[in-house]
């Protein structure tokens, strides 16, 4: 019989090697130390979302038109529907345009049949970068909107920094599905109508900014590579459990936390990453550098276990005093009072807390994306990290230790990402991935759907050692008796698969192993297996019959044994000069009970043994004969 044992089944910890050539598809791997799970992927300048084993096949996938690109999210549903966010390839004549830019959203069928579809691009606004969807199936969708130059002079903007083509600010809508396949608009935020300044007093929004940090300061920010992209907001998360929208802002370098149904809807309740960004500090102060991916903790991470609830969140361009800079991941924990829906601050009473990241993750070579990117807190404590520049997605433990790694192999090439071969090593924006997400092994989506393998996306795939076909491994077992002992042995051979090899000794009743090695000695009459397990997670089994009877007859030492079947006490009558040693073995092998021989009649105490089959054997000078006795309880 040859199988690979699930990850969460291996007896052994095996070692897993890599092919040298490995540059795309997973590149890494080790069973013993990843969360089991399937990954969503939706590249970039490409169409399909896929969904990965932890061998890099594709289980399943969603398909669209080769026109069509991401907007830049797709998120799989417990229900196995996924909804999704895209666009038309071609955005040269859209009134609004920046990297992240999307234009649709779609709630699909795990057989990508649409169920219902909104589109926002036109001159006024423009859906982009992430969406959330709510427990109810309503979806909150982070959209630009535009403001005229006029409108902006009018707000308090600064002359200097107000694009021709006026400004894009920030709004947040939840939309609901209707009943015609469309959805409509049933709550919105909007930046613009929580703004401060302090450039003109005779303009709108005139205050003090430090007075006020509650509001956006209309002036603050370091625009995208679209001047009029003001705020850019990257990310948006919802928390059930106290009604709030999270949302990421990189030109400001900071998180908001915005009130959605509480005491003050859409106030800005807590901000953090950059005091500066409203008046309470400077430079010196930031925490956050053009961030990606924030969001509270909750999926697939037990409540009240390791950081439930806690914040997430990638930041892309960490300065160093040298003026380099590098990327890393971190967890942070705002502190909320939810009878009064506030947020806890710093003893100035300026600055929210936490005064600090709870966790902070650095590579040990380099993670670093200018932007897209994502982290996530797995079940196990791991996190799934992806840098998406680079399109390389990892799993590290928390000693940081390398459990999984993925690089999307789809390479960008006149504008369409395209599978290549295994062994290409692709540049940076070469093969473009905004974020990876895990889904564990027990997400309710994969209960009743096909999972099967259909290769990797990777041409010329070479798998690793761990994931290749086990179709190889065989064992046979060479048994040897000693009938004078009334007992045999046992070696296991194994051929194929990959060396080294890790071998478990079984009894035919026991689904615990009793021994370790590629032999086994002192084997008592009775049926056992072997279970072999190579260095790939492959594995194999043979089953074999020790006929281990003496050459002695045992009715010249033995002549009465009673009760068989016994309970507490076991009466042996041996026809003998009264010497010799009594032993009772269980089915391993094992020694439980030992009794010198002092006369012909002996009572053995079996009051220590459990239930179940053992072999009685009496030892005289050189000879030893058995019988097999059963206890019962």
């Amino acid at each position: 019989m040859m199988t690979r044992l699930t990850f969460a089944a291996l007896v052994f910890t095996m070692s897993t090697a890599s092919f040298a050539q490995n540059t795309l598809g997973v590149t890494d791997f080790q069973p013993d130390l990843v969360e089991e799970g399937y990954n969503l992927i939706y590249p970039h300048n490409q169409p399909n979302v896929y969904l990965l084993d932890m061998c890099g096949e594709v289980v399943h996938s969603w398909t669209n038109a080769d026109s069509l690109r991401p907007g830049n999210m797709a998120y799989l549903q417990e229900n196995g529907d996924i909804v999704m966010t895209y666009r038309h390839r071609v955005f040269a004549d859209d009134p609004i345009w920046a990297g992240g830019g999307g234009a649709t959203i779609e709630r699909r069928t795990w057989d990508n049949d649409v169920i219902w579809s909104f589109t926002l691009n036109d001159s006024t606004a423009r859906l982009h970068h992430d969406i959330e969807v709510k427990p109810d199936g309503n979806v909150f969708a982070i959209a630009w909107e535009h403001f005229s130059a006029e409108e902006a002079l009018q707000a308090g903007r600064d002359t200097s920094i107000i694009p021709e083509g006026g400004l894009w600010s920030e709004m947040v809508l939840e939309l609901a599905p209707d009943t015609s396949g469309g959805a409509i608009v049933v709550w919105e935020w909007h930046a613009w109508d929580h703004l401060v300044q302090d450039y003109d007093a005779t303009k709108d929004n005139f205050g003090v900014v430090s007075d006020q940090i509650d509001k956006i300061d209309l002036n603050y920010g370091t625009p995208s590579s679209q001047p009029s992209d003001w705020l850019h907001i990257n990310a948006i998360d919802y928390d059930p459990y106290f009604n709030h929208l999270l949302l990421s802002v990189p030109t400001f370098d900071e998180l908001w936390i915005v009130d959605y149904a509480n005491f003050t809807p859409g106030k800005l309740l807590w901000r953090w990453g950059n005091p500066e960004a409203h008046g309470q500090g400077s430079e010196d102060d930031k925490k956050l550098f053009y961030q990606h991916d924030c969001h509270w903790i909750y999926d697939n991470v037990a409540p009240g276990t390791g950081d439930f609830g806690k914040i997430a969140v990638f930041n892309n361009r960490v300065p160093t005093d040298s003026g380099d800079v590098y990327s890393a991941a971190h967890v942070l924990n705002p502190s909320y009072a939810d009878y009064d829906n506030s947020f806890g601050m710093d003893a100035s009473g300026d600055t929210y807390l936490p005064l600090d990241f709870d966790w902070t993750y650095v590579a040990p070579d380099s993670i670093y994306s200018s932007g897209l990117s994502s982290f996530q807190r797995l079940g196990n404590g791991n996190s799934l990290i992806c840098y998406g520049r680079w399109g390389d997605t990892r799993e590290v433990t928390p000693e940081g230790d390398l459990a999984w790694r993925y690089k999307t192999p789809l390479v960008n090439a006149g504008g369409f990402a395209s599978p290549v071969s295994q062994g290409t090593e692709p540049a940076i924006n070469q093969n473009m991935t905004f974020r990876a997400h895990r889904y564990p092994m027990d997400f309710d989506a994969f209960a009743d759907v096909d999972l099967t393998p259909q290769g990797p996306i990777e041409l010329d795939p070479m798998p690793l050692a761990v994931c290749q076909s086990c179709d190889s491994l065989s064992v046979s077992v060479a048994t040897t008796t000693d009938t004078g002992l009334g007992n045999g042995s046992a070696t296991a051979t194994a051929t194929g698969g990959d060396e080294p090899y890790s071998y478990a000794w079984y009894t035919a009743d026991s689904d615990s192993s009793f021994a370790e090695g590629m032999s086994i000695d002192s084997l008592l009459a009775g049926a056992y297996s072997v279970l072999v397990v190579d260095s790939a997670g492959c594995s194999g089994s043979s089953a074999f019959v020790i006929d281990a009877t003496s050459s002695i007859d045992d009715e010249t030492r033995i002549w009465k044994v009673f009760p068989n079947p016994a309970n507490d006490v076991l009466n042996v009558t041996v026809n003998t000069d009264g010497q010799g040693t009594l032993r009772i073995f269980d089915v391993t092998g094992r020694v439980v009970l030992a009794h010198t021989i002092t006369s012909n009649s002996t009572s053995l105490d079996l009051t220590s043994l459990t239930s179940g089959s053992y072999v009685l054997s009496v030892e005289h000078g050189t000879s030893t004969v058995t019988r097999h006795i059963h206890v019962v309880r």
